[in-house]
């Protein structure tokens, strides 16, 4: 049996098949190990699957939890796409206890694997069980654009990750709009190093497969086999967060890689000296800003300028104002809703659909900037104080590679700033280009060296880690340290 993939609404499901037919030829997937994959074969083997898991009683009512590397993630997303089946790539760094509580609240109840034993509760079907499974003999109902398509564990930054529910509609609309800014089209080649167990990954199979590119898959972020692959010439775009972007810049000592045209720098601020500096490389720097909520990007802008805080105006497609300091946007990329067991839509949405995002931005002249997050904000001396503005702030001070800012509790100031850096100055001089350029509760007491920030496994910031950082080292201290990650 195959897979009836044929619709006419032009939504995720028929892409594939769309590209198997066009250019079935033309390498669809391929990775580092040497394993590749043509749109033909890969539409061949993404069916198989599909039919598998259906003739296994896999269906739209619960989602399938991906406990999956890279390479066999890549293949179940679109199988569960052209099966219409809710999928839940799951995050292999996720605390057990948040592991576990995600899972409860989607009510997912079986896992595809590779063999590995799943989490406690959870069935398991295997991979080559499912591409092996004896098929129906009737073709499967077609997947519709309204039902919850993928479920994306947040980051949990401020508190237990909760699952954002994504239609296919969601994911169209989304690749429909990144594509107004970001051109993408067959013969061009997005190199993945981003997690697949998140909407950053997931994006570059989504948009590919619409386009007819290639995806140059890596299971992880190793600066040294990205950076190969870019000084080959094998890719045209990337995906980066902004602690990746400054590796490969060491790593490649300043160039730029030579068939580059795209490289989207997101999942957190880009200090104004990296931004310069990729510039002064020749990086084609885009700054991207979006969240699981909104399927990816909601704004995105070629950078020129290294001193411009703004990610531009908003896509096509989305609606947004600020309500008491808060970003809520609307449109048809948005959330079908947080997860619950019956998979209802609506959790944190209004009932007009706008959902009210906890970071804090500004809007001018149709640009916005974000300034932070609401539970970032600390009172010091009085004062609120927005650790991504003064992150941005001390980013100016030369030999800083990356900063970022927490705060130790102090009875005089109640948070007092620490801020943390990387680069190749040290405490001392970053303290005192602090007091010629910060006053007040803005200014840091205490500074501290590293090799890397800590960060999560979307490559953002661990603000709960860093917290843990300012009141471990104690007040008034400033020095360096080996690392923290």
């Amino acid at each position: 049996m195959t897979v009836n993939h044929h619709r006419d609404d032009n939504g995720p499901a028929t892409w594939l098949g769309s590209a198997a037919g066009h250019r079935p030829d033309t390498v669809a997937l391929s990775a580092v190990s040497g394993q590749s994959l043509t749109y033909r074969e890969l539409y061949t083997i993404a069916s198989q699957l599909a039919a598998g898991l259906l003739a296994a009683g896999i269906g739209p009512r619960r989602p399938l939890v991906l406990d999956l590397p890279a390479w066999e993630t890549a293949i179940a997303l679109h199988a569960g796409l052209l099966a219409g089946i809710p999928l839940l790539p799951l995050d292999p760094h996720l605390p057990r206890p948040h592991r576990l509580r995600l899972l409860a609240a989607s009510g997912a109840r079986i896992a595809l694997t590779t063999g590995a034993q799943a989490d406690e509760g959870l069935e398991t079907i295997t991979f080559a069980e499912a591409l092996e499974a004896p098929v129906r003999s009737r073709p499967p109902p077609t997947p519709g654009l309204h039902g919850v398509q993928l479920i994306i564990g947040t980051s949990g930054s401020s508190g237990p990750p909760k699952g954002v529910m994504l239609s296919a509609g969601n994911l169209a609309a989304a690749v429909t709009a990144s594509r107004a800014q970001l051109p993408l089209a067959a013969g061009d080649c997005w190199l993945g190093c981003l997690p697949l167990t998140h909407i950053g990954g997931l994006s570059v199979l989504l948009r590919c497969a619409e386009a007819g590119a290639t995806v140059r898959l890596h299971d992880r972020f190793e600066a040294k086999s990205v950076w190969s692959d870019l000084q080959a010439g094998t890719a045209t775009h990337i995906s980066l967060v902004p602690a990746m972007l400054d590796r490969l810049l060491e790593v490649g000592v300043d160039s730029r890689p030579p068939r580059l045209a795209a490289a989207l720098v997101g999942g957190g601020a880009l200090a104004d000296s990296l931004r310069g500096r990729g510039l002064a490389a020749g990086w084609p720097l885009y700054l991207s800003y979006g969240m699981s909520e909104t399927a990816s990007q909601i704004a995105t802008r070629r950078a020129v300028e290294p001193d411009d805080a703004s990610v531009g105006k908003p896509l096509p497609g989305f609606e947004v104002r600020v309500e008491q300091a808060r970003l809520a946007v609307r449109g048809p990329a948005v959330m079908l809703g947080y997860a619950n067991p019956e998979l209802i839509p609506g959790d944190g949405l209004t009932d007009d659909g706008w959902f009210l995002a906890r970071d804090l931005v500004r809007l001018e002249s149709g640009r916005l900037t974000v300034l932070g997050r609401v539970d970032d904000v600390l009172v010091s001396g009085g004062e609120k104080v927005h650790p991504a503005i003064v992150e941005r702030l001390l980013g100016a001070c030369p030999g800083i590679g990356e900063v970022a800012v927490s705060a130790a509790f102090d009875s005089a100031w109640g948070d007092r700033l620490v801020a943390f850096f990387t680069g190749t100055t040290n405490a001392a001089a970053v303290e005192t280009w602090a007091r010629e350029h910060l006053q007040g509760g803005w200014r840091p007491r205490s500074f501290l060296r590293l090799e890397a920030l800590p960060r999560q496994g979307t490559g953002k910031l661990d603000r709960r880690r860093l917290r843990r950082l300012a009141e471990d080292m104690g007040v008034g201290t400033s020095h360096s340290c080996p690392n923290a990650s």
